[in-house]
């Protein structure tokens, strides 16, 4: 045994360390997408300079052209760095809404539809590029593309941040001796040049005169300024390269999470049992006081303000029930007492959305109409189609509702839009005010919250009012939009600002 042991030795394995992953090429496009990026970044932190106060930063205004232009160039740098594609028809119609909500920021005025649009944008501007770049499966349209994209959002903000300077280390043109000089070159010429131009525009007037309006600007800034404004650019343009760069490199997977284990039937239908209960007895209550009529209602200090008092409440309240009903359809979509609860849990949530617009309508009729209280009208409406795809969807289990719900919502909101929000808000109120509905018209809020659009409505006021200080707050209002308007700059500038004397 010893003999055929030395004869045949047991072979030994040789541990070869692995080879390491060739690093992706940094082509010329790439550089290129990094020079749009931190164009873009200095765009953006323009439009929103953190360094003003927070009037000035929350001007009713702002954005305007601005903030248009970051968006289509954001779109227009990534069809551009995608390269020539074949888009579906579901794509091409991401892309139209995509268009029309950036150039809301120029042709709209109002403000809060401009705040409200920054949520819009957090969600179609990434499902959008990600459904372009292939990320998402299927169409953008789908369910599924609206969670792949939130689970790659976030890691793709910085994942590839750091890349163009691991990319810098390894250019070879800097490694080469013309690359050296070429760097040597421009080190030593820019102090140079500095000098030289301080010389010759203190030996020449009309040179200097070149860059008078440049010393003055350079004047006003201060290190820390400057300093500020360069950070933030960094920051903002890596980031945005990062995202942008995911788009054409290939994707992580991502792995299924393990579901956790479904809670039993019967504890889903005690809850919604627990729930109905309650429910039941609000709609007792809405029927004997808020149908009942203006007069019981006056019990809370007048119907207006009890209109007033529990309208988002009740809105908060059929949301939540939206979520609880689709949880508990996805742990036991066939079972017939969960269709049962949940049918009685939608027809009561149908008299909370009916009674939450009934305390609106009476609030709007007391208080006249605003942007904020037509935008809750337009969220009923949504949650009204959320509540009937949502029944549908609890007896024809095989339905999918999730593509028609995210079109009519986003092209209502897109509709409600391009409008005319501001000039219908002033409308409504001077005209039932001239006509005696309304006690009183608040010409603060529509010179102070709305757009110029306002202004026909004001002059009609200050021409067709009785009452003198009506007539003096509407002239006082228009004069004071028009000097608003007057100090703007290009980048806030939007169509309805562009008014004349």
């Amino acid at each position: 045994m010893t003999s055929l042991n030395k004869a045949y030795p047991a072979p030994q394995t040789v541990w070869t360390a692995p080879e390491p992953k060739p690093r992706p090429a940094f082509t010329r496009r790439d550089w290129l997408l990094l020079l749009a990026c931190f164009a873009l970044a200095a765009l953006f932190c323009h439009c929103f300079d953190m360094s003003r106060s927070l009037p000035a930063r929350c001007w009713l205004a702002r954005p305007g052209i601005g903030f248009t232009l970051f968006l289509l160039g954001g779109l227009a740098a990534s069809l551009l760095y995608l390269g020539r594609r074949p888009y579906s028809r579901g794509q091409y119609l991401m892309i139209a809404a995509y268009a029309a909500l950036a150039l809301s920021y120029t042709l709209l005025g109002d403000p809060l539809l401009k705040r409200l649009n920054y949520l819009v944008c957090l969600g179609v501007v990434p499902l959008t590029l990600f459904s372009l770049a292939g990320l998402s499966n299927g169409s953008p349209w789908e369910g599924t593309a609206l969670t792949q994209t939130l689970r790659r959002l976030f890691p793709n903000l910085f994942r590839f941040s750091l890349r163009p300077f691991a990319a810098l280390s390894r250019v070879e043109a800097f490694k080469s001796r013309k690359g050296g000089a070429l760097l040597t070159g421009l080190l030593l010429a820019l102090p140079l040049l500095a000098v030289v131009m301080v010389l010759l525009a203190s030996a020449d007037a009309v040179f200097g005169s070149l860059f008078t309006d440049l010393g003055d600007w350079l004047q006003t800034l201060s290190l820390g300024r400057v300093g500020w404004i360069v950070l933030r650019t960094l920051v903002v343009g890596l980031c945005g390269f990062s995202l942008l760069y995911s788009l054409n490199q290939p994707p992580r997977p991502l792995t299924r999470r393990e579901t956790s284990r479904r809670l039993p039937l019967l504890s889903w239908n005690v809850a919604l049992l627990l729930l109905n209960a309650v429910y039941l007895l609000f709609v007792f209550i809405q029927f004997a006081v808020l149908f009942g009529g203006n007069e019981t209602a006056a019990i809370r200090g007048g119907f207006a303000e009890y209109a007033r008092s529990g309208f988002f409440q009740l809105v908060a309240v059929a949301v939540l029930n939206l979520a609880l009903l689709l949880l508990a359809r996805r742990a036991w979509p066939e079972q017939l007492s969960l269709r049962l609860n949940g049918s009685l849990l939608l027809a009561s949530t149908c008299v909370i959305l009916v009674s939450a617009l009934w305390r609106m309508t009476l609030y709007i009729r007391a208080f006249g109409l605003s942007v904020l209280r037509l935008t809750t009208l337009w969220g009923m409406a949504v949650i009204a189609l959320a509540i009937l795809l949502a029944a549908l969807k609890l007896w024809r289990p095989q339905t999918k509702i999730y593509r028609l719900l995210l079109a009519v919502t986003l092209a209502s909101w897109l509709a409600f839009n391009y409008c005319g929000v501001d000039k219908l808000v002033a409308e409504y109120n001077v005209d039932h005010y001239l006509a005696g509905e309304l006690e009183q018209v608040d010409v603060q809020y529509l010179s102070d919250e709305l757009s110029p659009a306002a202004i026909p409505a004001l002059q009609r006021l200050a021409d067709d009012s009785e009452v003198l200080s009506e007539r003096v707050a509407a002239r006082r209002a228009i004069t004071e939009i028009r000097r608003d308007a007057r100090q703007l700059a290009w980048w806030d500038m939007s169509l309805p600002w562009l008014i004349k004397e």
